[in-house]
């Protein structure tokens, strides 16, 4: 399994489809899929507030 990362990595996707800018350029995320490190900030805040990522929660059965 992946191993668990600080920031952006502790949210999932919750939409079908989602695009996120990175460092690395843009990238296509599915439902339940989660973000990579280094998604921007300000667009970080946008899709939570839009219902769009999650973040993944911890403890119970994995």
């Amino acid at each position: 399994m992946a191993r668990e990362l600080p920031g952006d990595a502790n949210y999932v996707v919750t939409a079908p489809l989602v695009v996120v800018r990175t460092a690395k350029g843009y990238q296509h995320l599915y439902d339940g899929q989660r973000l990579p490190a280094g998604v921007d900030p300000v667009q970080m805040r946008s899709l939570i507030d839009g219902g769009m990522i999650a973040p993944i929660q911890t403890g119970g059965a994995s």
